[in-house]
């Protein structure tokens, strides 16, 4: 299984804030699945889907992305800690 691009949602200070990371999947992940992930850290699965993304010539290369329940603000500096990124969504 190619790696799966996951997104993590916190309520973290008074908002919902996004960290992103590429992961590993021995299976398609699917939605209420419980997730552990290698940092020791865990969540659900709120829904996933896949993106085709068109390079021309024939080539539409599949990307998986997941997005998880939101989780409380407490855990969202353990994340950043284990290397999950901040996701800035264009305007």
């Amino acid at each position: 299984m190619p790696a799966v691009h996951v997104i993590r949602s916190f309520a973290h200070d008074g908002r919902l804030e996004d960290l992103t990371r590429f992961c590993d999947f021995p299976i398609g992940p699917s939605p209420a699945m419980l997730v552990k992930f290698a940092d020791g850290s865990e969540s659900v699965v709120a829904h996933a889907h896949v993106r085709i993304q068109p390079w021309g010539l024939g080539v539409h290369p599949v990307l998986l992305e997941v997005r998880t329940i939101i989780e409380r603000g407490d855990r969202w500096k353990t994340a950043v800690d284990a290397g999950w990124s901040l996701t800035e969504w264009p305007e």
